[in-house]
């Protein structure tokens, strides 16, 4: 509903795992938090803790509005979550969001972990399967078409990108952000017309 998160972590390698990733290590070792049933008990003072961690990370609203309509900007807050999985370790960020790549070359600058880049890797692909001869057709959110992330990455491989025009861009858009788009949790209807 856009209000309400959930975070399910039932048993202690995933409770003590989430302590880890907000810096709460000290938690794992405090005796209301060792089992479910406990940490279920002391919730009210476990959430406060979750509340100041999420406040520190920042929110990811909406970018499409932030790229197109100066809306809060979510570098600061995705940056913040790419750091906190390159300390848990990881080898490399999947950003599955066509849009947030925009904002991928800020968080590149400061971080050591890898990041999968989804236009690169899915350019290659178009690439090795269709050869030098490819014509690429892009329907993405407005956002992602604006930004240039694939046309630019598609120019400098030699490979011609189109987009829709305006009428059918607006089609596009009602598809993944209409009340009965993807978004909205619909794979049938207007999403498929």
């Amino acid at each position: 509903d856009g209000n309400w998160i959930i975070i399910a972590a039932s048993n202690n390698a995933l409770a003590f795992q989430f302590f880890r990733v907000i810096g709460r290590e000290d938690l794992i070792s405090d005796p209301r938090f060792e089992t479910n049933v406990k940490r279920v008990e002391h919730q009210k003072i476990l959430a406060p803790i979750m509340y100041e961690w999420f406040d520190k990370m920042g929110t990811i609203d909406n970018i499409e509005k932030a790229l197109l309509e100066g809306g809060a900007d979510p570098t600061l807050a995705l940056y913040r979550c790419a750091k906190a999985l390159q300390a848990d370790g990881c080898d490399a960020v999947i950003i599955p969001c066509n849009t947030a790549h925009a904002f991928m070359p800020y968080m590149r600058r400061h971080l050591d972990v890898n990041f999968i880049d989804m236009q690169e890797s899915c350019l290659n692909e178009i690439q090795a399967k269709f050869g030098d001869k490819a014509r690429v057709g892009l329907m993405a959110t407005t956002g992602t078409v604006r930004t240039g992330i694939y046309s630019k990455k598609a120019e400098a491989m030699g490979i011609p990108m189109f987009v829709p025009d305006e009428a059918h861009q607006a089609r596009v858009m009602a598809a993944i952000y209409g009340p009965k788009g993807a978004k909205a949790g619909f794979t049938d209807g207007i999403c498929r017309e």
